[in-house]
């Protein structure tokens, strides 16, 4: 009786031991599955998203994240995109970070993100329905800030005035909410300096042939730039012309550090994109771990980097994050 009653102990033993190691073994494999996060960026090869990608890739090790970029072409349109986020979801992503096509007619794509994972839309906001549960957020520069920096930047690199200064601007996609948040700042703040703009390009359209135009007849002594894109397609055209035209903007690709480098652009404003993408990530991770937190939005710091202080050391993380 006593051998029976002490096999019977054994067996009860035995098999808590292995339903122990059972749940032990499920639990450790949960730690370690990792989190996908699918990004969505317009022209996702482009050099200008060098640092963004650093700041998603350093995240994504610190939040047990794996990181899906997207290959894209430049989009064509919000349908183009909404079929990439389609194909992201459905191959089982569990977050989403989105740079917006359009800062309009997101809204039915918002909802039918955020209704099955968490969505960090960067760079620029979007007309969408107010989201009290907090499933997405918006990580971004103050794009207002931006645009008034641009303008006393020129204000000051021509000694305090632009009386009689003729600028033209190239304006950004206009179809998003920052671009045009830069270009009423930029004006506003120049409102009152006595420039005169001449002309003004939005980069729907390449604007390349009227720039080149613009130099050769000599209309303009300024241009500013609100995008890296823009910047770079002005550059190439003053450096082709010769013309002493004076070029500022906002950038970050090795193109236009090269213009930099070389006096093309007088001054490049430059938005943490380290920052951008590693904020973007850990909204996205935070939610993740704990659906009961909303999720808040992030602002983005930037600096003026100007020819001689390239190479300060208090530039190289914006500048050349691969390096640190």
């Amino acid at each position: 009786m006593k051998n029976r009653s002490l096999f019977i102990t054994l067996i009860l033993l035995l098999i808590c031991i292995i339903t122990f190691s059972a749940f032990a073994v499920m639990n450790m494999g949960d730690i370690d599955k990792k989190g996908r996060i699918s990004v969505v960026v317009d022209d996702s090869g482009d050099s200008r998203w060098n640092s963004f990608k650093e700041g998603l890739e350093q995240s994504a090790t610190d939040h047990n994240m794996s990181i899906n970029y997207v290959n894209t072409e430049s989009f064509m349109s919000t349908e183009s995109e909404r079929k990439i986020i389609e194909m992201e979801m459905a191959d089982g992503c569990d977050g989403i970070i989105l740079q917006p096509y359009s800062s309009s007619g997101m809204n039915k794509i918002v909802k039918d993100i955020i209704s099955q994972v968490p969505l960090d839309i960067v760079e620029s906001s979007v007309t969408a329905d107010a989201d009290v549960e907090g499933r997405y957020s918006v990580t971004a520069v103050d794009n207002d800030a931006l645009g008034q920096k641009l303008a006393n930047e020129m204000k000051i690199d021509n000694g305090g005035s632009l009386a009689d200064v003729r600028i033209g601007i190239l304006s950004g996609s206009q179809r998003t909410d920052a671009m045009k948040e830069r270009l009423n700042s930029l004006k506003d703040t120049l409102n009152g300096s006595g420039c005169v703009i001449v002309w003004e390009y939005d980069s729907t359209f390449p604007p390349d042939t009227k720039i080149r135009k613009s130099l050769v007849n000599k209309d303009v002594d300024i241009i500013c730039a609100l995008d890296d894109n823009a910047l770079s397609t002005a550059a190439k055209s003053v450096s082709e012309s010769g013309q002493d035209v004076k070029l500022y903007g906002e950038g970050c690709s090795q193109e236009n550090l090269y213009y930099l480098r070389n006096g093309i652009i007088k001054s490049m404003t430059v938005v943490d994109g380290f920052s951008l993408g590693y904020e973007s990530v850990s909204a996205i991770a935070d939610r993740i771990a704990s659906r009961q937190v909303p999720m808040t939005d992030a602002e983005i710091d930037f600096r003026i980097v100007h020819q001689d202080d390239i190479f300060d050391e208090s530039n190289q993380r914006l500048l050349f994050p691969m390096q640190e």
